[in-house]
C-alpha cells in the first residue's frame, strides 16, 4: 500500500481524531529495518 492509500483509509475514522488520537504507520523490511514511518492525525487528514 502507498502512503496515500493508507491515509484514505485511516482518515475515515474522524471520531478518533476528535478525541486527540493519532496513528503511526511504519514499514519494516524482513530484517527489521525501518524503511519509512509517518503519522496520521487530524491535521494530516485535513490536508487531504
Amino acid at each position: 500500500m502507498t502512503r496515500q492509500e493508507i491515509l484514505l483509509q485511516a482518515c475515515k475514522n474522524p471520531p478518533a481524531f476528535e478525541r486527540g488520537l493519532s496513528y503511526t504507520f511504519a514499514y519494516l523490511n524482513t530484517y527489521g529495518e525501518k524503511l519509512t514511518e509517518f503519522n496520521v492525525d487530524k491535521a494530516t487528514c485535513e490536508l487531504q
